[in-house]
């Protein structure tokens, strides 16, 4: 199985200095009270997210487009602390979901829960179109797993609930 996702991340161009070091190796272990809901519709991009996130021991649920995330967040907003959104999938695109998730959240009183879009478009015009939308960082494809994993631990203040839970 890791030999799989090794030529994945081979044949994908993943650079050496994606792969993990051990000092993440050890900043990973305290990820795994997350929950991330990934919303991306290719098939291969999926398969290398969840190896990413099942590598960081981060619990995730993954689904194929906007709508889809848009149902699992709000039946249970509790649930996660990050979403992961692809912009362009079928049925709800992850602009118009990341909108739909911001007026759930209003409606409702929740804390606005990070949004990272994962885009292979990084031009100006888009990233800005992210961050209209509500989404709070911008990821582009392929994904660095290094660039992955600080904005986790940025956006789901990983320290701040370490040291809650150490309490």
């Amino acid at each position: 199985s890791s030999q799989i996702i090794n030529s994945l991340f081979i044949m994908l161009g993943l650079q050496q200095d994606d792969w993990i070091t051990k000092q993440q190796q050890q900043e990973e272990k305290s990820l795994d009270h997350l929950s991330i809901l990934v919303a991306e519709d290719d098939p291969t991009n999926r398969l290398v997210i969840r190896a990413i996130l099942k590598n960081m021991n981060i619990q995730h649920e993954i689904v194929s487009n906007g709508k889809l995330a848009l149902d699992s967040y709000s039946d249970e907003p509790d649930r996660f602390q990050m979403i992961l959104m692809d912009c362009e999938m079928p049925e709800l695109n992850g602009y118009d979901a990341t909108l739909a998730i911001r007026q759930f959240e209003k409606d409702h009183g929740y804390k606005p829960i990070p949004i990272v879009a994962l885009t292979a478009h990084v031009l100006d015009e888009f990233v800005e179109r992210c961050i209209a939308c509500g989404m709070n960082q911008v990821i582009a494809k392929p994904i660095h797993i290094h660039e992955l994993t600080e904005a986790i631990i940025r956006l789901c203040d990983v320290d701040a609930a370490l040291d809650l839970m150490e309490q």
